[in-house]
C-alpha cells in the first residue's frame, strides 16, 4: 500500500507500544497548538527553530539505530523532513518584531 516504504513498527503491536503512540499523539497535538497560536519572530523563532531541528536529527538518528545503522524508508524520514522544514521556517520566515509605540499607533 506505501510502496517502498516499510511501517513505522513492526507488528505485533503491545499495550507499551500503543502507550507510546498515544503519548507521541499527545505530544504532536501540544506542538501543533503552539506553533499554531504562537507570533513567532526573529528573536523566538530562533528558539523555535534549534527545537525543531534537534526533534529532525532525533528522529533520523532514532530511525536509522532502529535499523542498525542502515536506510531503510519508513515514515520516520518523512516526520524528520517536516521537522526540518518547520525548522527552516521558524528560522527563515520569520515575522517582523512590533515594538510597543508601532501597536499602540494602530490602535
Amino acid at each position: 500500500i506505501w510502496g517502498p516504504q516499510k511501517p513505522m513498527f513492526d507488528p505485533p503491536a503491545t499495550p507499551e507500544s500503543l502507550a507510546l503512540i498515544r503519548f507521541a499523539g499527545g505530544l504532536f497535538m501540544f506542538m501543533f497548538w503552539v506553533l499554531f497560536s504562537v507570533r513567532w519572530n526573529t528573536v523566538n523563532g530562533k528558539a523555535g527553530a534549534l527545537g525543531m531541528a534537534i526533534i529532525a536529527g532525533n528522529t533520523v538518528h532514532m530511525a536509522l539505530a532502529r535499523d542498525k545503522n542502515e536506510f531503510v524508508p519508513r515514515g520516520w524520514y518523512v516526520l524528520a523532513g517536516v521537522f526540518a522544514l518547520a525548522a527552516l521556517h521558524l528560522a527563515f520566515n520569520a515575522n517582523p518584531v512590533i515594538k510597543a509605540a508601532e501597536s499602540s499607533k494602530k490602535k
